[in-house]
């Protein structure tokens, strides 16, 4: 019994479904975990108006910047393996490079501790806001109540156009359409965070008015200098003891809205978590924090808070 031929056009049928053949080579959790870091890569390029490196060397440099920024920044140990492996995995002619690049993975794996960015509270935001404007730094006060309103990552934040910005105080909903984040892809519908505390909704349609629609809020505010004056506000407020980042404002937002009575799933779609099993974890070691410190300066931090509400009213 003779088998029947199957045609060149019968084959590509059934291994359409398989997809490129690369793919098969790591499992598709990894593959799409690849691929994510490399556009976050893009996007951090983008942002400092950078070129795609032009040689290995070039490259490696500023994988490394990357990895820097990722570490400062309190991002997990994979946003940056991930990269790495990444490039290796598309570029195979690349495994030889990124020496330096692998080293810097090992330097963070010998330097991580369970040290991280502490949440900040509602009270601990407004004082710290209140003091930047006293000094004249409205971006960052800015940034700190749209940080901790939207649950935003600093990429996320600092990268907010004019466009982005709709609605009005009138109608109670001021939202913020993200086009690009860390959990989504150039196929799914944007994002929309919806500004619900009434300083942070009014700041966003201020710093909007005058703007061109591509020229971002915060264009004048780098990462550095956020962490920077973020650092001296917390030593002004005598809250230096805390690690207190950019990062403080997306860890605060989640555990606001948990401890108001928002469910971990509306955490996880506010903040948007892509695994409810992350934000439980995220949420959970955020509120240990909290209840195992004591904040002994409430008064000053209230007096401050208090000037904030002035100005508002």
């Amino acid at each position: 019994m003779f088998r029947a031929r199957v045609s060149q056009h019968e084959r590509a049928l059934k291994r359409a479904p398989v997809g490129p053949l690369h793919k098969t080579l790591v499992k598709p959790p990894t593959y799409k975990a690849y691929s994510t870091a490399l556009r976050l890569f893009r996007l951090w390029l983008h942002f400092w108006l950078l070129p795609w490196p032009v040689d290995g060397d070039d490259l490696d440099h500023r994988v490394c910047e990357y990895g820097e920024a990722a570490w400062e920044e309190g991002e997990n140990r994979a946003t940056f393996a991930c990269l790495v492996s990444g490039i290796r995995f598309f570029e195979e002619s690349l495994q030889p490079r990124l020496g330096a690049a692998r080293r810097l993975i090992a330097a963070w794996d010998k330097a991580e501790q369970a040290v991280k960015s502490f949440p900040l509270t509602t009270l601990m935001a407004e004082a710290m806001a209140a003091e930047a404007f006293d000094l004249g730094w409205i971006l960052e006060a800015s940034a700190i109540l749209i940080g901790l309103a939207g649950m935003f990552r600093i990429m996320e934040l600092l990268n907010i156009t004019a466009k982005d910005i709709s609605g009005s105080i009138r109608d109670e909903a001021v939202i913020i359409t993200l086009h690009e984040t860390k959990t989504s892809n150039k196929k799914q519908a944007p994002q929309h965070v919806f500004l619900r505390n009434p300083m942070a909704a009014m700041l966003a349609l201020a710093l909007k008015e005058g703007l061109q629609p591509g020229d971002r809020i915060f264009q004048a505010l780098s990462p550095k200098v956020f962490r920077d004056r973020l650092r001296k506000l917390a030593v002004l407020l005598n809250l230096g003891h805390l690690l207190i980042t950019p990062h403080s404002l997306r860890r605060g937002g989640a555990t606001i809205c948990f401890r108001s009575g928002g469910s971990l799933h509306k955490v996880a779609t506010d903040g948007r978590w892509d695994s409810l099993k992350t934000c439980r974890s995220y949420v959970d070691c955020a509120v240990a924090e909290l209840a195992g410190h004591s904040l002994l300066n409430r008064d000053s931090l209230q007096s401050s808070a208090a000037k904030l509400q002035r100005l508002f009213h």
